[in-house]
């Protein structure tokens, strides 16, 4: 199964909105590192895209040099 980074988002966004707001310290330490948490996951996969399009990019970048500059180089 793969899910989209938006709908990650969206999924990360809602668990944090569902959770309420923390009554007492251990409560708010608990809500923070669950934050925090799913904030690494979101920034991995984001990161992971982000890693992703940028090959594709030095990738196509590559061939269009190939292509304009041929065997000159």
């Amino acid at each position: 199964m793969q899910i989209e980074l938006h709908r990650l988002k969206n999924a990360v966004k809602d668990i944090k909105q569902s959770w309420g707001e923390p009554n007492d310290s251990h409560t708010r330490a608990e809500y923070n590192g669950m934050c925090k948490g799913l904030d690494m996951i979101v920034n991995h996969f984001q990161e992971i895209i982000e890693s992703e399009i940028d090959e594709e990019y030095e990738k196509w970048k590559w061939e269009e040099f190939k292509r304009i500059f041929g065997d000159r180089f």
